[in-house]
């Protein structure tokens, strides 16, 4: 079919593509579409062929002249004022200004003098700024000033706000308005007292981490839906704060632990055992298994232990180990003695075990005494102690109350 117009022709061409229009006759509207078509190509031209771009960017790489790095010998700028104004020695300086490698001297200086008028030591200062080194980097104005007024207007000595900002420094790294206040707020509520909500603050190692409705919610509610009375939620918060920000997952499991195990939710004992289950992770458990196996435990006896002293599973490996040895050792008790009573193992070696059963060991060898009761000796107070087994006969044996008051530390150089 012959073209009208096939004289004449347009083309345009870009790199190999070429495109022919033969030219019609033209309306207002044809020649409209026409003025697009070249607009469109020019702004959307085909793409070169991929082995070309390749050798573009080869020639770019071969072309390019790295410079080497420079190391500063000192360290960083970080490192070096933590050597010159803290004291750090320049290995420590060093692992701590990686995580943050510059810092404003003059920044930092108003910082640290800051936490010295808080009453802060030079020690606590030091281990504030090894935990959370960007602390430096704070305008103390704007960052950290109005947390401690906070914290002052809600009740909290000097002396608290140095142990709530040691446990947990990253409280000065959160929101006021978005996180402390509301959760503070939550913790309030709870403790109906704003000193006790200072007390439960001062234990908790996560506070203002976590959003207030959430975790924290869920967890109380499950509390409350299994039974447990407001008095051991509010002993729970004031003294294991941290198991109630725990995940709602891992709450809700360690609470159907105790449950399983026929624990009266009516006992503060309940909350303290969910408490541990929280946060012993399953491998840890096992660990403390196997610690008490050594000493003649089975699994079983473990789980009776833990069940009468659910903080026994707490217990580091060396601190049963000694309190074991010295009772196997030198007092002649046997190990399975303590799966009825494992609160014995959590006592104070150095200040109540040994210099208590030295002195019942001395009343054994003179024959004033009979027999040797652990539970008897041990778990009473200290006057109750002293009237009865050390009074009765420091007339005629004064060497007790010495070797008691040796043992404590009261006397020096005996």
């Amino acid at each position: 079919m012959p073209v009208l117009g096939g004289d004449e022709s347009e083309s345009s061409s870009f790199g190999e593509c070429k495109f022919t229009t033969h030219l019609l006759p033209r309306s207002p509207s044809q020649a409209m579409l026409n003025c697009l078509c070249k607009v469109l190509i020019r702004k959307n031209p085909p793409k070169p062929p991929r082995f070309d771009l390749c050798l573009t960017q080869k020639k770019l790489l071969l072309s390019f002249k790295s410079e080497p790095i420079r190391t500063d010998p000192d360290g960083s700028l970080t490192a070096r004022y933590l050597v010159s104004a803290l004291g750090f020695t320049q290995e420590l300086a060093l692992s701590v200004s990686r995580s943050f490698p510059s810092v404003d001297p003059d920044k930092a200086a108003k910082v640290v003098a800051l936490f010295d008028q808080l009453g802060f030591s030079q020690t606590q200062i030091s281990r504030l700024v090894v935990r959370f080194p960007r602390v430096l980097s704070f305008k103390p104005s704007k960052t950290i000033l109005p947390k401690i007024e906070f914290l002052r207007a809600r009740g909290a000595s000097e002396a608290d706000i140095v142990k709530i900002i040691c446990g947990c420094p990253r409280f000065l790294f959160r929101s006021l308005d978005k996180y402390i206040v509301p959760t503070f707020d939550l913790i309030s509520r709870c403790l109906k007292s704003d000193c006790q909500s200072i007390l439960s603050v001062m234990q908790c190692a996560s506070f203002s981490f976590f959003g207030v409705a959430s975790a924290f919610t869920w967890n109380l509610d499950a509390l409350r839906a299994a039974g447990v009375p407001d008095n051991s939620i509010q002993f729970l918060l004031r003294n294991h704060p941290n198991c109630l920000w725990a995940s709602s997952a891992k709450f809700d499991h360690a609470l159907e632990r105790v449950k399983s195990m026929g624990c009266d939710p009516s006992k503060v004992k309940f909350v303290v055992t969910v408490h541990v289950l929280t946060g012993l992770a399953k491998s840890t458990w096992e660990k403390k298994v196997s610690m008490f196996r050594r000493w003649g435990w089975s699994e079983e006896d473990t789980l009776r232990a833990f069940e009468r002293y659910p903080n026994c599973m707490m217990l580091s490996e060396k601190k049963v180990a000694d309190t074991m040895e010295f009772f196997v050792n030198e007092m002649g008790v046997e190990p399975t003695y303590f799966i009825t009573q494992p609160v014995i193992l959590s006592l104070s070696l150095k200040n109540r075990i040994v210099p208590r059963c030295l002195v019942i060991r001395a009343l054994i060898s003179k024959k004033l005494i009979q027999r040797f009761s652990p539970t008897t000796a041990l778990m009473r107070s200290n006057t109750y102690f002293m009237e009865k087994f050390v009074s009765p006969y420091s007339a005629e044996h004064p060497s007790l109350l010495l070797l008691y008051q040796e043992k404590l530390g009261e006397v020096k150089n005996f």
